[in-house]
């Protein structure tokens, strides 16, 4: 090959198709709206540990419009997680090159795991009263007194959804979704 075909084939590598951020700047707005408005740990975040969320939403913003590939973009999510430093706070991926559709199929029940419930360390309290209730099994409640104040206590052993199969499945049936059946 001659230069002058080098240089006529030169475009065709110029042509790679560039990395379309706007999918995940829209998905980084998304975050945002969720952390301000629903974010548990909101207060923790902001009063004592600090993080200056403007910051840091705009240092991800940055880095999503220089991204040059969805694992640039992974990295900035992942980053800013890191940044807010609350160990509850991450994004989980599906794996490289699945699709979205893989990616969901799994059955609504099918990675819960009914060990991750157990009992309220309050139970091991002396005074302790168990209220029994219709899910008592799986958010146990109960009253412990302390001085001249009763205490009202209920456990919820995980805010996530995996310790709860027998839960979901229930849920399932009342709504009328087969147990196999995957959700979109």
């Amino acid at each position: 090959m001659d230069w002058r075909s080098f240089l006529l084939a030169a475009p065709a590598f110029a042509a790679k198709a560039a990395f379309d951020t706007k999918p995940w700047l829209e998905d980084l707005t998304q975050t945002r709206e969720v952390l301000s408005t629903k974010y548990a740990n909101l207060e923790w975040a902001v009063f004592d540990r600090e993080a200056n969320l403007n910051a840091l939403f705009a240092d991800t913003q940055k880095r999503l419009e220089a991204a040059q590939s969805e694992t640039d973009a992974r990295a900035a999510f992942d980053r800013l997680a890191r940044r807010l430093g609350d160990g509850h706070v991450g994004f989980r991926w599906p794996p490289s090159g699945a699709s979205q559709e893989s990616a969901s199929a799994s059955p609504p029940c099918g990675d819960y795991n009914a060990s991750m419930v157990s009992t309220p360390m309050v139970a091991r309290v002396a005074d302790y009263q168990a209220i029994g209730s219709a899910h008592s099994d799986l958010f146990p409640i109960g009253t412990v007194r302390s001085g001249r104040h009763l205490i009202g206590v209920i456990r919820i052993g995980l805010f996530t959804a995996q310790g709860y199969p027998d839960l979901c499945k229930s849920v399932l049936a009342k709504i009328g979704v087969p147990n196999g059946q995957t959700l979109r």
